[in-house]
């Protein structure tokens, strides 16, 4: 047997209804507000040496309304105001692994968040060209005849690693007489001066470095760093 107050309730909705169909209402019943969602977070580099600048891009959508704001937590301590799009870029200054996380918040006040995790290394240590590059070209090398490179490239060479230090690096950096850049600041793995040594392009005195030798690391960070004559 139901209840009396079972009944009682049940016939007072259903004469809530006929008073609606009757006065040609319809029942007021709002959907709860739905979660947005970020769908993608983009980051231009996810590693390098700091300085590291980095741009992100971030999508977020929501079903049943629009996206309000983005903000960007770097995970440095540095975290973006609120901003209408998904765009952002930063700077890493110090080393180490960031998670960085954006948040969508929609018009209804519900927030989604995404991540991506930055890793920025110790830039290596500033080379000397006087300190450490000239002497390589007198220290025996690690591979082939293991002679120094000087044995060949004395005066009358097409490139003469013998005389002051300023010569030296004149030589290196002035128009070469042949194809290509011996210092290429601008693709620094494409220097002539890496690419014979190692023998990736025709070298009259063989393969003297493997890309993992201390001199052509020693060559390669100097060029990155601007190849200055220091």
């Amino acid at each position: 047997r139901t209840p009396r107050s079972v009944v009682i309730a049940a016939a007072g909705l259903v004469a809530a209804f006929a008073l609606a169909v009757a006065c040609n209402k319809s029942l007021d019943v709002t959907a709860p507000n739905q979660p947005p969602r970020v769908d993608t977070l983009a980051a231009s580099a996810t590693s390098g040496n700091a300085p590291l600048a980095v741009n992100f891009t971030a999508t977020a959508d929501d079903p049943d309304g629009t996206i309000a704001s983005y903000v960007y937590d770097f995970g440095d301590g540095t975290v973006t105001a609120p901003q209408p799009n998904g765009n952002a870029s930063h700077t890493f200054t110090a080393s180490g692994t960031f998670a960085v996380v954006v948040k969508a918040t929609d018009d209804g006040g519900l927030v989604a968040t995404r991540s991506v995790e930055i890793v920025v290394g110790t830039p290596p240590a500033q080379i000397s060209f006087a300190a450490d590059i000239v002497p390589l070209f007198s220290a025996a090398n690690p591979r082939g005849s293991g002679n120094p490179c000087i044995s060949c490239h004395t005066s009358g060479n097409i490139l003469n690693l013998t005389g002051t230090t300023n010569q030296i690096y004149v030589e290196l950096t002035a128009d070469p007489q042949e194809t290509g850049d011996r210092v290429n600041t601008a693709d620094p793995p494409n220097s002539l001066v890496l690419l014979k040594p190692t023998g990736a392009v025709s070298h009259s005195g063989g393969t003297l470095w493997n890309v993992t030798d201390t001199q052509y690391q020693k060559v390669l960070t100097w060029i990155q760093q601007g190849a200055q004559n220091n």
